[in-house]
């Protein structure tokens, strides 16, 4: 049988791997030759040091959870953009950023 203590135990090491492991690779660089490369485990560090020091009780992981979606979910939108922009249809917005050896489609 388990205890209430192990099952919460058991959550809060769940929810650490799993944003250990969520920060990460969100974190990581597009470009492996940018600073992020030595600057993002630093950064996932402090905030998982962060979440097992201050979310303490289920609504604080939960929040934390939620916080991790929501970041999730505007990295994605930031790549979909990028890529529309640059990639395919290959459609840059007026005023944004046209490398050198762009080739619109």
């Amino acid at each position: 049988m388990h205890s209430p203590s192990s099952d919460k135990h058991q959550a809060r090491k769940l929810i650490s791997v799993a944003l250990s492991i969520c920060l990460y690779v969100l974190m990581l660089p597009i470009v492996s030759s940018t600073p992020r490369l030595t600057q993002a485990p630093q950064d996932v560090d402090f905030a998982l040091g962060y979440v097992k020091e201050h979310a303490r009780t289920r609504a604080e992981q939960e929040a934390v959870l939620a916080a991790l979606r929501f970041k999730c979910d505007v990295l994605w939108t930031q790549l979909d953009a990028l890529y529309l922009a640059y990639v395919d249809p290959g459609m840059i917005p007026p005023g944004a950023f046209i490398p050198e050896a762009f080739v619109p489609r």
